[in-house]
């Protein structure tokens, strides 16, 4: 067996090609930065800036309350000098934003105020504001757990992260399941009656609200939540949209009242008073995808069946309501079945085929079904092109919760124990 070597010799040419280019990449990338600096005065000095590194752990805990709620925790180990973006005495380093995904595709950033200084080796609790004031959108951080009033969170998956705000660049995302807490939130909730106060759907965005004649705040409200007086001239209107209509069987409508008057006539028109609705009378036809009513110091909610055109109302057969006295109100609609309750207390109802809260007839208890309409949502009046039949409430208002689903019994205590169900 003969071997044969070989020499190989690189040819001339062939690096006369590789040398070429390299220099057609130098030229490109410096040819890319005098355009950028001609176009945007210099080049930041962010774009060379390596992501901040921070290794932490996040996870939910239990709160010592009834019902076991839990809320979540974060706690950064170790990793690049940083501080919390809105914290207090930030400390040096990185600026870091903290954002929370909730399980309905909520984006939050909790207010980090009560932090303050060196956050590593600090546990964060993360939970909803509980300030009566609060909406579903208002989220704390602090350093020790909660404690007395809680607002539970969301059931589901969590995505807690930490972002680089100069960059900005995702520094780390966790996912936190939640297993004890409420089902969702509200379709739409909030305040009404001032340029201060907000209506928010589920997602946070504000839903526009107009306020016509004139209204005032009042102070005296369960929790110190905001409040506006109606003088049975003013109301609020909010325009249509998919957060306030609602189709099938299953609503809740909750809301704090306290009425200037509470006859015992249920026959006299100048005894009732509209607190919120979506419909409409027109040419003396009401078609109503809800309303509720005060009817003199009974509950009245009516709808109208969009299968049949029938119009319905259930009226309490108790008296729950007392002039100057707040009163938490709320209807919950599960699967058709229909509940009314006054400060958590289920009330007694009957049903009627009917729109006139005159009408004694009762029938037996039917499965609401509602139907949408393209009408505005109302706060203080009813919507008819006949001022006789706009019913203004006459009274302060507070704390109005929407959703496209019935309540639980905890929900509902939350509810009336004067913490804002937002």
């Amino acid at each position: 067996m003969e071997i044969i070597m070989r020499k190989y010799v690189r040819h001339p040419d062939a690096l006369s090609e590789i040398g070429a280019g390299i220099l057609i990449v130098i030229l490109v990338v410096a040819l890319a930065a005098i355009t950028y600096i001609a176009i945007f005065g210099s080049i930041n000095p962010d774009s060379f800036k390596k992501s901040t590194y921070v290794a932490g752990t996040a996870a939910a805990i239990e709160v010592p309350l009834a019902g076991k709620p839990q809320i979540m925790t974060y706690l950064p180990k170790a990793g690049d000098p940083f501080h919390y973006a809105g914290q207090s005495n930030a400390a040096a380093g990185s600026n870091v934003t903290l954002k929370l995904i909730s399980p309905e595709g909520q984006i939050l950033y909790p207010n980090m105020t009560a932090i303050s200084g060196n956050p590593y080796g600090k546990t964060l609790f993360i939970y909803p504001k509980v300030s009566a004031s609060a909406t579903q959108c208002d989220y704390l951080v602090s350093d020790t757990m909660p404690t007395g009033t809680y607002r539970p969170l969301v059931v589901g998956c969590w995505t807690l992260q930490m972002i680089d705000t100069d960059l900005p660049l995702l520094i780390d995302s966790y996912n936190v399941k939640i297993d004890h807490g409420r089902v969702s939130l509200p379709s739409a909730c909030g305040f009404i009656g001032s340029s201060s106060e907000t209506f928010y759907r589920s997602d946070c965005s504000a839903l526009t609200q107009t306020v016509n004649g004139p209204m005032t705040a009042c102070s005296d409200s369960p929790g110190n939540m905001p409040c506006s007086t109606f003088n049975r001239s003013t109301s609020v209107s909010i325009p249509n949209d998919p957060s306030l209509s609602f189709t099938g069987n299953n609503l809740a409508l909750s809301v704090w009242i306290k009425p200037i008057r509470a006859s015992s006539s249920t026959s006299d028109t100048t005894n009732w008073y509209t607190m919120m609705g979506k419909g409409q009378i027109s040419g003396g036809v009401e078609t109503d995808n809800y309303q509720l009513v005060q009817i003199g110091n009974r509950i009245y909610f009516e709808w109208t069946d969009p299968a049949t055109g029938r119009h319905y109302h259930v009226m309490t057969s108790s008296t729950p309501i007392q002039a100057s006295q707040w009163t938490q109100v709320t209807v919950t609609i599960t699967n058709g079945q229909l509940s009314l309750y006054t400060n958590c207390v289920q009330q007694p109802i009957n049903y009627y085929q009917s729109n006139y809260p005159t009408d004694t007839t009762t029938i037996a208890p039917v499965s609401v079904n509602l139907g949408v309409n393209s009408n505005n949502f109302l706060v203080g009046m009813q919507n008819s092109d006949t001022p006789a039949n706009r019913f203004y409430f006459d009274g302060d208002m507070a704390g109005i919760s929407i959703y496209d689903r019935g309540l639980t019994s905890s929900e509902i205590a939350d509810a009336c124990s004067g913490n804002y169900i937002c």
